[in-house]
């Protein structure tokens, strides 16, 4: 994923038109992209800045200091640039004022989150959740990516909001698992009411709607008191292989080439957050499958 704290430029060619086709379809995948399309949005309405290029060519030609000559070419053709800077201030002048609260994990990190009302938020890998503390008490509602467990206090209806769908209660305890092309919730405790993209289904305790590719699917599992990422084991049942990768690739800050593999298969099983050797085994070699792991342990080659 691209990391726009450590390219200081890579703002400032977006807004430029400069980018890469390939850099858009990334920056596109960013948790951000839309906060950052939003903000370039609302600053095309401000007025450009008054500027008569015959007037400043002409005082150019006609000044007789070889000097001010320089200087007055210099800021000619630093006005683009200073047009991009003065964007890029706006944005994050609106980003500082901006009332959302965002927090975030990285790879293989867990972070629990309190809630203004007291329900809490824990954080799986790669996730983000996004809220208004101001709003709070009027709409308890955030938007997720990723995966969390929440324990809701009881109170006005909690919301999640996910690309996958929405997922309403008053009081309990679930999981919500929404990656790239699998969401799946899972009720620990109270009721879950998840509208999908397909449907609408309210479930109970120990029930699971689970959605590939938005084929919708629900079954009931008897769920033990917590999910078991938690404690540092990621646990499946008939799931995807492409999303058993893609947590993977979280847990551990790993790029696994999956161009031999058929990404549709099942699988079920478990690995732990905390020893990648092992991780890799337990998935692939169940599997049938060989790998190399890089001697720097950042990819994982699948052989066939």
């Amino acid at each position: 994923m691209i990391d726009l704290k450590k390219d200081e430029t890579f703002l400032a060619r977006w807004l430029n038109g400069e980018l890469t086709e390939i850099d858009l379809k990334e920056f596109e995948k960013h948790p951000d992209y839309n906060f950052y399309v939003k903000l370039k949005q609302s600053t095309e309405h401000l007025p450009s800045p008054a500027y008569d290029v015959d007037t400043h060519l002409q005082r150019i030609h006609d000044n007789k200091e070889r000097k001010e000559t320089k200087d007055s070419k210099k800021v000619f053709r630093l006005f683009p640039v200073l047009a991009i800077a003065a964007s890029i201030l706006i944005i994050f002048g609106l980003f500082f004022y901006n009332p959302d609260t965002t927090i975030s994990t990285g790879h293989g990190e867990m972070l629990t989150v309190d809630l203004p009302d007291g329900s809490q938020v824990m954080l799986n890998a790669m996730s983000q959740v996004v809220f208004n503390k101001k709003d709070w008490n009027a709409q308890r509602s955030l938007d997720l990516t990723g995966e969390a467990f929440f324990k809701v206090t009881n109170g006005n209806t909690f919301t999640v909001h996910t690309k996958h769908g929405d997922i309403t209660v008053l009081g309990t305890q679930f999981n919500v698992n929404a990656e790239e092309s699998f969401f799946e919730v899972s009720c620990y405790e109270g009721k879950v009411k998840v509208k999908s993209v397909t449907q609408e289904k309210i479930l109970v305790k120990n029930q699971i709607f689970r959605s590939t590719k938005n084929t919708p699917q629900d079954f009931s599992s008897q769920l033990q008191e917590k999910p078991t990422w938690i404690d540092n084991t990621s646990s499946f049942v008939s799931v995807p292989l492409i999303t058993v990768i893609q947590e993977l690739e979280d847990q551990y800050n790993v790029k696994i080439d999956n161009s031999n593999l058929k990404l549709d298969i099942l699988y079920t099983g478990t690995f732990p957050n905390d020893n990648l050797d092992v991780a890799l085994r337990s998935v692939f070699s169940t599997l049938g499958m060989n790998y190399r792991l890089s001697d720097n342990k950042k990819d994982v080659m699948i052989e066939k």
